[in-house]
């Protein structure tokens, strides 16, 4: 027994002398911040014209403790898409407020429509009582800005079908109250998550974008028409979303946008891999360089649609 003892204290003694191994620390986190494969174009675009607009969004900069921490919780949360509750299966018009937005040729019952904050004011000019979806950015509910106030004014005793609250950091009682003191009702109501906004985009882009400066932010209105084309719309026609506009249609404060440049980047690369994405306003279509929707694209979109039903069996 004593012999057993004392080569037990021998084997301790020597596990204790061993060196510990210990894994070099790799900074640049290569295994976390690694690009995911580019999707397949539908589109002969050349990969130099989508890198252009995709390296905002994928160029790592030096270590960032912000950009690692929301990374880190978004494979720790594996967040999921949100899905609308009927795949659209037609064109969808995402509406902003900027100035100058057009209704697009040949609109009609074909379309679902998409608002975004107090945008329902140019829909409902153009006899659209009741949008399909609605984006509101969280600070729109109780914020005291001026235009926040005017959202609430203009959206005062409106509907929508499906509302949307952009990152809601409170309980959803709070919410609701929020939202019935300016009168504003929906049929459904849900709230997307940063998270749940990244796997939106990694979704339809292939990118993993953590928003952590104002070089890789984007706007609701780009958001909104991510949600389309993850969910089934056949092309977007956006109207009233200009990157390059100041101020907001339903008010006078002449407010700068902030994603102006990412919001560009962003409708560029959709359209680069391959999604219709048009724009109803002419000004736009200049200043971007995305096409014109008109009553000869509808028309070609259609023809489009139509072989494609015959080719699937």
């Amino acid at each position: 027994m004593d012999r057993i003892y004392v080569q037990l204290r021998r084997n301790d003694a020597a596990r204790r002398r061993m060196p510990i191994r210990i894994r070099p620390f790799r900074s640049d986190f290569a295994w976390f911040a690694r690009e995911p494969p580019t999707p397949k174009r539908r589109c002969d675009t050349s990969a130099t014209e989508v890198n252009s607009h995709m390296q905002r969004f994928v160029l790592e900069k030096r270590f960032n403790t912000k950009r690692f921490l929301r990374k880190l919780h978004y494979h720790l949360l594996c967040p999921k898409v949100p899905v609308h509750p009927e795949p659209f299966k037609g064109p969808v018009l995402v509406v902003g407020s900027a100035p100058g937005s057009h209704l697009p040729e040949g609109f009609d019952d074909r379309f679902r429509v998409i608002t975004v904050n107090g945008s329902q004011s140019v829909t409902k000019r153009w006899g659209i009582p009741v949008p399909d979806v609605t984006f509101m950015q969280f600070r729109q509910v109780y914020g005291m800005n001026e235009n926040a106030r005017e959202v609430r004014r203009v959206l005062n005793g409106e509907r929508t079908r499906l509302l949307y609250v952009m990152r809601w950091p409170e309980s959803r009682r709070r919410l609701t109250v929020g939202l019935n003191a300016f009168n504003y009702s929906y049929d459904r109501l849900q709230t997307i998550s940063r998270y749940e906004r990244m796997a939106l985009f990694k979704k339809a882009t292939g990118v993993l974008n953590s928003e952590d400066d104002l070089d890789t932010k984007f706007s609701n209105g780009v958001t909104a028409v991510l949600y389309a084309l993850t969910n089934g719309a056949t092309c977007v026609v956006i109207s009233g979303i200009d990157p390059a506009s100041t101020g907001h249609v339903y008010n006078a404060l002449e407010l700068t946008r902030h994603h102006s440049q990412s919001d560009r980047d962003i409708l560029l690369l959709l359209s680069a891999r391959g999604h219709e994405i048009y724009t109803a306003d002419p000004d736009v279509a200049v200043a971007t360089g995305l096409p014109l929707w008109t009553e000869k694209t509808l028309a070609a979109h259609l023809a489009s649609k139509a072989a494609t039903a015959i080719q699937i069996p």
